[in-house]
């Protein structure tokens, strides 16, 4: 019987997302005992694994366009917009998927196999093969056919603003204990009001004026005035 050795890379370079490597790890094994042109057989237990590491890896492609987007290279800070990500996205936006899958288990199989080869064959200029993968992943079993209007979606998030404008200032700030009084504040924050008036300095380039408003408490003041008219005309924080 004839193994379908050559489906499948036998190790991935070095240089892989981690979601890729862990689908690429699953399906090896499963790949090299499964006849040429047959479809392997995939137990409940792997579906359900391979399904988590395709989310997994369609968030982190969300996280890496928001962080380009914004210039976001701390690898901590990306980290907490991946896992906002997944709360924000964990009931409807994966349910599609995952009820696509409950009907053609084969879906799953079929995209992790696709990313693996995109992430293995993606080289210096190559990587609007990835970018193609996925928006055409997110516009066939997400039904998400504008990835940049759901992008703009996710922004309006207050966490991933406050996530994001926790970015801005780490680069933007003068020192480290500056920044720490700026972080406490905007721990505080779950209405977005304090994230609205920081990121307004922050876009008009008025670091040193913020940073003097911080200082003296006057922020506070601003704080209550937007919250003020916010009470009389509620409306969106729009950055």
């Amino acid at each position: 019987m004839q193994q379908n050795t050559k489906s499948i890379p036998k190790k991935p370079p070095v240089k892989v997302n981690p979601y890729a490597i862990a689908i690429f790890n699953c399906l090896h094994p499963i790949l090299q005992k499964t006849p040429k042109n047959e479809s392997p057989v995939v137990d409940e237990a792997t579906t359900q694994f391979l399904t988590n590491m395709v989310q997994g890896r369609l968030m982190q492609y969300l996280v890496a366009r928001i962080a380009q987007h914004h210039k976001i290279e701390e690898a901590e800070i990306q980290k907490k917009l991946l896992m906002t990500l997944m709360d924000i996205f964990s009931d409807r936006f994966f349910a599609i998927f995952r009820e696509n899958v409950r009907v053609h288990p084969q879906i799953v199989y079929k995209i992790a196999k696709r990313i693996v080869h995109n992430e293995v064959l993606c080289k210096r200029g190559e990587c609007r093969r990835m970018d193609l993968l996925y928006l055409w992943i997110f516009r066939k079993y997400f039904e998400y056919q504008n990835v940049d209007g759901l992008l703009q979606i996710i922004e309006y998030n207050a966490e991933v603003r406050k996530i994001i404008l926790i970015s801005q200032l780490m680069n933007a700030l003068p020192s480290n204990s500056i920044y720490q009084i700026f972080y406490n504040i905007l721990q505080q924050d779950t209405e977005g009001i304090i994230v609205h008036l920081f990121s307004r300095y922050l876009k008009k380039n008025k670091i040193d004026r913020l940073i003097d408003l911080v200082q003296s408490g006057d922020w506070k003041i601003e704080a209550n005035f937007i919250y003020q008219n916010l009470q009389k005309t509620p409306q969106c924080l729009i950055v």
